[in-house]
């Protein structure tokens, strides 16, 4: 049988299709030999790396003709075979930007995909089971198409046989999560593929591991009070706590910690508050377990609505030899200051008495503040005058006095009018004092009462009531034995007439004709009624009335004149009829003057210049107004 130097046994496998032993002319018998091959062993020059072999071997065969039955010379002929022996091989090497990574955060992984081998691989991948967005690093414009390890820009990660084996470089950013309990770390894998070109599928993994920490701190920020007279110191309490959730408790240990506190407007005693209880031992450590909680305190006057801001800052890593990693958490208050107030003013009618007599006071009370105020109408009281009646001005029947400037939404601004009537038989300057709680919008006390008993409900434990006081005088002159004094009535007409025009002066009951006049005489000092009686065709124009000075006194209701005739005094009051064109009156409470066309100048300067006798709504008696 034929001979191969490098293979053996060589067999027959076909081709005596006559099964005579001999080949035939025409005849191809068909040998196999099958011999594993090294790339270095079998080469017959041996690589001096990592390229392929080339191994070539020879086969020889040798026959012994027969003609005739007689054995012819041997004849010989030999032919060879060459295999390239190639040997491919495919790394993958996976690395994290970082072995420890923050929850949340992002970690790139740089994948390196090198060719170990002799021949050019393509290949499928890299892929991550957990970071899918893989991609190549590439070379710089105008070759950006091509990975910056293909140097050649074949398109294979070439091996030994090119004289410069590749390596190919991939990343992929991923945020990394906290694992899965009972997990610690987050890992994942990475997967290549290369093909040979004899079609043979080399696989590569590699693996990467990230240690997650989740370290945080938490601040906890209350004030005493939110609502606070201007003025008010309040206490602020601080609670810090470790609140990390890294899957290894120690992990979390927080060192150097923190706390500062910023005011609008500034708070300079709370601008470092004071540490006050919470770390035990290893001290200086604010530990998650065992759990810590420590408290700082401060407390600053608050004169105005102050918003501050807290922040805590605590040092993760270095307990367990990682870089330093800062925590900080947030936290604010918020106190509302109130500015209660409130006003009164008090006035008194008549203000002059001869005799004495009976005072009207009136007292106007506001809320001048900026929260509303209980307990106004039952605590005013006049040093000489009882009761003092509230008679109008809670409009919003809540019984608290509101005020526009509140801080709550409720709103009004209202004037509540309280009365008092005394006799005053002398000259007396009285006061009036008046008081109101602070509350809220729905009544609820912003204070404690000026008591020893304090509810819980209230919010403040000193009482912050507020009050206003008033003055009013009432002079009385000495007493004068009354003179009997005088009213005259004068009747004038726009135009001349016959008719005559009936009156009464008190009971004193007569009738005028145009121009004429009648007086009624021996009157007392006191208030008395004037009034004409209607006359057909004709209408009142004015009535005018002027003491013996020429000063007007006393005002006009309708076809009356009310004066007040002193002790001796003498009023004359002249009453103007017409026919037509009246303008409108100035209207009651005040001397009313109705000017008709024919009467225009009756009077009119004595109207720019004098005083009159004003009649307050619901009073008996006048006050001087200067008009």
């Amino acid at each position: 049988p034929p001979a191969d130097d490098k293979c053996a046994p060589v067999t027959y496998d076909s081709g005596d299709t006559n099964t005579n032993a001999l080949v035939e002319v025409g005849e191809t018998w068909v040998y196999t030999c099958t011999e594993p091959l090294n790339r270095t062993a079998d080469s017959n020059t041996p690589p001096t790396g990592d390229e392929s072999g080339l191994v070539t071997n020879t086969a020889s065969v040798t026959g012994v003709p027969v003609y005739l039955g007689v054995d012819r010379p041997p004849v010989t002929d030999t032919d060879t075979a060459q295999v390239l022996v190639i040997e491919p091989g495919l790394t993958l090497t996976k690395t994290a930007s970082t072995e420890v990574a923050l929850a949340g955060t992002d970690v790139t992984y740089t994948f390196v995909v090198r060719n170990t081998g002799d021949v050019g691989l393509p290949i499928i991948g890299p892929e991550d089971d957990l970071c899918v967005d893989v991609a190549p690093t590439l070379q710089a414009a105008p070759n950006d198409a091509f990975n910056i390890g293909d140097l050649n820009r074949n398109g294979l990660v070439d091996g030994a046989n090119s004289a410069a084996p590749e390596q190919w470089t991939f990343t992929c950013v991923q945020t990394i999560d906290l694992p899965q309990s009972p997990a610690t770390s987050i890992v994942n894998t990475a997967t290549v593929i290369g093909i040979d070109p004899l079609g043979n599928v080399y696989r590569a993994q590699d693996t990467a591991t990230v240690r997650v920490i989740d370290p945080a701190i938490r601040l906890t920020k209350t004030v005493s009070q939110s609502l606070v007279p201007a003025g008010t110191t309040v206490t602020y309490d601080f609670a810090v706590t470790n609140a990390g959730d890294s899957p290894i408790e120690s992990d979390d240990v927080l060192v150097d910690i923190l706390l500062v506190d910023l005011a609008s407007p500034p708070t300079p005693t709370c601008t470092s508050p004071t540490y006050v209880s919470g770390d035990i031992a290893p001290l200086g450590e604010l530990t998650r377990d065992p759990a810590e909680t420590w408290l700082y305190r401060c407390s600053a006057p608050i004169s105005a609505p102050t918003v501050n801001v807290a922040g805590v800052r605590g040092t993760a890593g270095p307990p367990i030899g990682l870089d330093e990693v800062f925590v900080v958490d947030l936290a604010a208050a918020f106190v509302q200051t109130f500015t209660p107030a409130i006003d009164v003013v008090k006035s008194a009618d008549p203000t002059e008495l001869g005799a004495g007599g009976p005072v009207a006071y009136t007292y106007l009370v506001r809320n001048t503040g900026d929260v509303p105020l209980a307990n106004v109408a039952s605590r005013i009281t006049d040093d000489t005058c009882s009761p003092v009646t509230n008679v109008a001005g809670d409009d919003n029947a809540n019984g608290l006095l509101d005020t526009p400037n509140s801080l709550f939404e409720l709103t009004a601004d209202e004037t509540w009018t309280f009365t008092c009537t005394t006799t005053v038989a002398q000259t007396t300057t009285n006061t009036v004092v008046v008081t109101g709680t602070p509350t809220d919008e729905a009544g609820v006390l912003l204070c404690a009462p000026p008591s020893t008993v304090r509810a819980a409900a209230f919010r403040i434990t000193q009482p912050c009531d507020v009050n206003d006081q008033a003055q009013a005088t009432v002079n009385v002159s000495a007493v004068q034995p009354p003179t009997a004094g005088s009213i005259t009535v004068v009747k004038q007409t726009s135009t001349p007439t016959t008719a005559t025009f009936g009156f009464t002066t008190g009971t004193d009951a007569f009738s005028l004709p145009s121009g004429g006049t009648h007086t009624t005489s021996n009157l007392l000092p006191g208030r008395y009624n004037i009034t004409e009686t209607p006359t057909a065709g004709w209408q009142l124009a004015t009535i005018w009335c002027t003491n013996a000075s020429g000063v007007p006194v006393g005002f006009r209701d309708g076809s009356t004149a009310t004066v007040d005739l002193t002790s001796g005094g003498a009023i004359t009051c002249t009453f103007t009829n017409a026919y037509s064109g009246t303008l409108p009156t100035t209207g009651n409470g005040s001397l009313a003057v109705t000017i008709t066309l024919g009467a225009l100048a009756v009077g009119l300067g004595a109207l720019l210049t004098g005083t009159t006798r004003r009649r307050r709504r619901g009073a008996h008696s006048t006050d001087g107004q200067t008009v």
